[in-house]
């Protein structure tokens, strides 16, 4: 492993990071469906043609774990955005400010993922039979999703925000996108920042199932980051283009629970024998079409709006 296979990735990311910031949701914007569909297929294209980088490196296997962990990243990422729905709308977070709050909540939740992926290979490698743990962890999960009548529950940052006004100076309302104002003579944060807080704080919670899921597909340490990476970095335009989607689709947890279940098997069978990339990420994408497919077609619809 040379020095700029680390290197190259760490730049660009962090490139494409500082774009998307740039020209993406800038003040005073408002961020239309159209804006956000182009930028979530663009971050997409070049997130899977990543791929082609690691291919260069390493070779095509290694190339199409980063893809399957990759993709399998944005997909688990629909729930991550239904929690971020939540926390956004329970806080009542203005328009305005919600892509500064998604946004400094995203990079934050990036650091704190990077030592979750690093603790997570060192533990594997040194620790037999973590894997089969960790599997059985993610089958459980996903078999819970199945009992939740809905995707997510509810649970905004309201401790969070109790919290900041107990031990820092703050103000009870919003103002605009400012994460600061100044008040009486002081400096007080406004109620953003606990928002913020919560953001970083529901996207780690969710990393604790994603990036296991991840680690089905490869357990090279770089790759992992940067699947985890390119799959924030499409997170802030694709919340914007499915807001109000993710009610419709109803089957969407069934779907996750079984690709919980998918990865967990696999991290299960790499302590005997491993299950193939490509078996393992061809599985993800047929039941994710599966699920998407039957929620847009309405499977199902009838009969439950007779029941009731």
């Amino acid at each position: 492993m040379t020095w700029w296979a680390w290197t190259v990735p760490s730049v660009t990311i962090g490139a494409l990071f500082i774009l998307d910031f740039r020209f993406f949701g800038r003040a005073g914007q408002a961020i239309s469906t159209a804006k956000a569909a182009r930028w979530s297929i663009a971050w997409l294209v070049v997130g899977t043609a990543f791929a082609l980088f690691v291919w260069a490196v390493d070779g095509a296997d290694l190339a199409g774990q980063y893809l399957g962990g990759y993709l399998l990243e944005r997909i688990l990422s629909v729930d991550n955005l239904a929690v971020l729905f939540i926390v956004l709308g329970g806080a009542h977070v203005p328009a305005e400010a919600e892509i500064r709050a998604l946004s400094w909540g995203l990079v934050g939740a990036l650091g704190l993922r990077a030592i979750l992926i690093v603790a997570g290979v060192a533990l594997l490698q040194v620790i037999p039979g973590l894997a089969a743990v960790l599997g059985a962890i993610l089958i459980v999960t996903g078999l819970r999703l199945f009992g939740q009548e809905k995707l997510v529950t509810d649970h905004g940052p309201g401790r969070l925000q109790r919290w900041t006004g107990a031990v820092l100076p703050s103000v009870a309302d919003y103002e605009g996108r400012a994460l600061w104002v100044r008040r009486d003579g002081r400096r007080k944060v406004t109620p953003l920042v606990p928002v913020i807080a919560a953001v970083m704080a529901a996207d780690v919670v969710f990393a604790l199932d994603s990036v296991p899921a991840v680690l089905s597909f490869t357990r090279v340490t770089w790759v992992v980051l940067a699947a985890n990476a390119f799959a924030l970095l499409g997170l802030r335009p694709l919340y914007f283009l499915v807001s109000g989607l993710i009610e419709r689709l109803r089957f969407l947890k069934h779907g996750l629970g079984v690709i919980l279940g998918i990865a967990g098997i696999s991290l299960i069978l790499d302590e005997f024998h491993p299950l193939p990339t490509w078996v393992e990420l061809v599985s993800v994408i047929v039941v994710l079409g599966i699920a998407v497919g039957a929620s847009l077609l309405g499977v199902g619809g009838r009969s439950a709006q007779a029941s009731s």
